[in-house]
């Protein structure tokens, strides 16, 4: 059984995803299918960028909510099996990013709100509960 295990193992590859100019990057999550990876990457100047990376385009940084790529951290948490849908933040909001556009699913929540699950501390646990549940009314 030992060495069932330690040649599923010794067949395994990494693959170095690169940066977006900064000195760091960290991938979150990969599709099903392992052609499609997320995560944040930092820029020369700036703090994180959410980014998605394939072995045909290599790290791509994803658009900002609001165009304007100063506009606060960006973070990619998560793809669908498929790698064509990523979730994520940027800024404190929940963001989605499908087919080169994002969609803000939350407004800027100020900290004196409750949280989504109303534990009074907004966290990643609030932003898993907004994009599990958008598109409900949540």
């Amino acid at each position: 059984m030992l060495l069932g295990a330690l040649t599923s193992l010794h067949a395994q590859t990494l693959t170095w995803l690169g940066t977006l100019g900064g000195n760091r990057s960290i991938a979150y999550d990969v599709s099903d299918n392992g052609d499609v990876v997320v995560g944040e990457a930092f820029t020369m100047y700036e703090g994180p960028r959410a980014f998605r990376w394939t072995p045909n385009t290599g790290m791509q940084q994803l658009p900002s909510p609001t165009g304007n790529p100063q506009y606060g951290p960006h973070r990619a948490l998560d793809v669908s099996a498929d790698g064509t849908v990523v979730v994520g933040q940027a800024f404190f909001r929940a963001c989605r990013w499908e087919n080169d556009s994002v969609t803000v699913m939350t407004p800027i929540m100020p900290f004196h709100l409750n949280a989504a699950n109303n534990d009074n501390i907004v966290d990643d646990a609030d932003l898993l509960i907004v994009l599990f549940n958008f598109g409900s009314g949540c």
